[in-house]
């Protein structure tokens, strides 16, 4: 159970959470030693500093594996600050922090039986299940590209007070092509904010069973218009530009890929007027117009 910060691209031990069943004790080593290895890990001799603490962690259930802390533990707020901002859920860290994986959030006001995120024609569907709720105001869901930089999704109002199970769902339309982590927070009525649950969803595949289809026609802004489709993961494609007359003025072969495909069409090369983009994969044949302005 170890927050670690790193040195020399190495991990550096700090805030440490040991577990003994016939002594229960934890506490934080500090001596500035960077383990490279999972040999130098296993093999090395641990000595408390100045600053380690010694008592009971109170993990939830560490026979069954649940190694986050209960009210009580020694760890709480016993960590160095600054070394990390979120704990190994996404959660984030209090001022000290608690030391190990989980930081200590108290008891949350909702019970949770289900997160889970899948993908329904492309797009993202977030869901969860409660069995109980307590203040609860309302439900924050958050997306992100790359884990980090969250924004708003949506919000959702909570049950208020509830003992029964109750179901939520949100659609998002447009996740992000290589895939979006998407966030779940509560809302007390006081305003106190609980994180909830996190999980990564991909949902840019298109299968056999899936059609292609034409995404988006835009400037990208140095003299080129760009057309994005789907296509047939590995099948190939070819790709016509059409003038008006009905002539081929451009052709090209490709081989599809998962998720967004994309032919730039430069501008410099074109007579001002409207041509049509033609994309043929198997027996599907997408097109769009697009218009080359002077």
């Amino acid at each position: 159970m170890n927050d670690y910060n790193f040195t020399n691209d190495k991990p550096a031990m700090d805030n440490n959470l040991y577990y003994y069943p016939n002594g229960a004790n934890c506490g934080k080593w500090d001596d500035g030693s960077a383990l490279a290895t999972l040999t130098d890990w296993k093999n090395y001799t641990w000595t408390h500093d100045g600053s380690s603490v010694t008592g009971d962690p109170k993990f939830t259930s560490p026979t069954t594996g649940d190694l986050s802390i209960s009210s009580g533990s020694a760890a709480i707020a016993a960590g160095v600050p600054g070394l990390e901002t979120y704990d190994i859920r996404g959660a984030t860290r209090g001022n000290p922090p608690s030391m190990g994986a989980y930081d200590f959030t108290g008891l949350l006001p909702i019970n949770l039986l289900m997160f889970n995120t899948t993908c329904e024609n492309g797009q993202s569907v977030i869901s969860w299940k409660t069995a109980t709720e307590i203040n609860n105001d309302k439900f924050t869901v958050e997306k992100s590209a790359d884990g980090t930089d969250f924004t708003l999704l949506t919000t959702i109002p909570g049950a208020g007070n509830s003992n029964k199970i109750n179901t939520y769902s949100v659609l998002d339309m447009n996740p992000f092509p290589n895939g979006t982590y998407y966030r779940l927070l509560q809302t007390d009525y006081d305003g106190k904010e609980n994180f909830i649950g996190m999980d990564y969803l991909v949902c840019n595949s298109t299968s056999l069973q899936e059609e292609p289809r034409i995404v988006a026609v835009a400037n990208n802004g140095n003299g080129n218009i760009r057309v994005m489709f789907t296509a047939y993961p590995d099948v190939p494609y070819e790709i016509q530009v059409v003038d008006l007359t009905g002539r081929i003025v451009e052709h090209q072969f490709g081989n599809g890929v998962d998720g967004i495909n994309e032919f730039q069409l430069d501008k410099a090369k074109y007579s001002q007027g409207i041509y049509c983009f033609v994309a043929l994969m198997n027996s599907t044949r997408l097109s769009t117009k697009v218009m080359v302005e002077r």
